[in-house]
């Protein structure tokens, strides 16, 4: 299964202050793997998958300039991100799991 490496690795290098596009990319990446990440989603033990996906998403985070509305302090950012991390995680990981009722498409429909 190939790895998020590759969108991530992409987000770092473009040091983005909106991150719209770069979450784009990370879920277009997914629902191209979807499959995949639906077997790994639906395994029993899903804390290692989801600790790893935090953990590379916040670590990336952390490594850019913050973003607009987040602290210019590291410890209050890190936190900040975290949670973020966590909610968006936690969605991916819902709807991997047939949760929600509609895509991880973000584009606004007007």
């Amino acid at each position: 299964m190939p790895t998020l490496n590759a969108p991530l690795d992409e987000m770092v290098k473009s040091s983005p202050t909106d991150y719209t596009d770069d979450i784009r990319k990370v879920l277009d990446f997914i629902r191209a793997q979807e499959e995949s990440y639906r077997l790994v989603a639906n395994a029993s033990d899903l804390s290692v998958f989801a600790a790893k996906l935090k953990s590379i998403f916040s670590g990336r985070m952390l490594a850019l300039p913050p973003p607009c509305g987040l602290s210019e302090n590291p410890e209050k950012r890190a936190v900040q991100i975290y949670f973020l991390i966590s909610a968006c995680v936690d969605t991916v990981i819902r709807y991997l799991r047939g949760g929600l009722g509609a895509s991880l498409d973000i584009r606004s429909e007007r």
